[in-house]
């Protein structure tokens, strides 16, 4: 097992290093899919990933980077010419057995629109899923928020939201430096008495950290995807790699 500790850099490891899940993100600029993809499966026109199943707006490469191109109402075609759909992204990784594990990224927020498929919202801006199961059931850890605000909630099945209920387990305050390079660090792990710690650390520095107690729905405890979503929010990311903490 490793520790936490070295999971957060404290110390380096190469062996964990090289266990780590990292999506491809290289080669030349094009789509690397898109919404059609996922609902279209049977359709020899549409862009697949292998890494990649984008349920809302478009990901493609840029750069060497991941991006949502701008964000549009559009509902994109097989290659996204017609527009992204991007201002509602939601993207999942197809692997899907992260449980005890660390999430670490680069992103850059180039801005937000008040012109996509939904009216803007303090939530606007960039989260990461954790332990997504379904679209009820899962943690979201806000990164990036028009609000200015760091949270982590938890969704469970059953309520008005997409099928769904969320319960805020913390937030803090932090401001976005749009046009900046960041780089953040999730950790989730089982804890003791069925519970799950969850910690934002972003250049060193934890943020957020809270512990789901069950209180309000019962605590994800279970592997699942991760992903990242985009509301009325143009974003680029890089270095995206899931170090399971069961490794080495």
């Amino acid at each position: 097992m490793l520790t936490v500790g070295v999971l957060l850099g404290v110390q380096s490891a190469p062996t964990a290093d090289s266990l780590a899940y990292r999506p491809t993100l290289g080669g030349q600029d094009r789509l690397l899919t898109n919404e059609y993809a996922h609902s279209n499966p049977a359709d020899h026109r549409a862009v697949r990933s292998d890494d990649w199943d984008v349920t809302s707006g478009s990901l493609f490469l840029r750069d060497g980077t991941g991006w949502t191109g701008s964000p549009d109402a559009a509902s994109p075609d097989a290659g996204s010419a017609n527009g992204t759909g991007s201002s509602v992204f939601r993207a999942t990784t197809k692997r899907s057995d992260f449980g005890d594990a660390l999430v670490s990224f680069r992103v850059k927020n180039e801005g937000l629109t008040s012109r996509g498929r939904m009216r803007p919202a303090a939530t606007d801006g960039i989260h990461v899923f954790l332990r997504w199961h379904s679209p009820e059931d899962l943690y979201v850890v806000s990164v990036n928020r028009r609000d200015n605000r760091i949270l982590v909630k938890r969704k469970s099945p059953g309520g008005e939201v997409n099928g769904g209920t969320y319960a805020t387990l913390g937030q803090a305050p932090y401001t976005v430096p749009y046009g900046r390079w960041q780089t953040f660090r999730i950790l989730i792990e089982n804890t003791a008495g069925h519970t799950a710690t969850i910690s934002v650390d972003i250049g060193g520095r934890t943020l957020l950290k809270v512990v789901d107690q069950g209180t309000a729905a019962p605590v994800n405890l279970t592997a699942g995807s991760v992903g990242l979503r985009g509301d009325n929010c143009a974003f680029h990311f890089d270095s995206f790699r899931v170090l399971p903490l069961s490794a080495g």
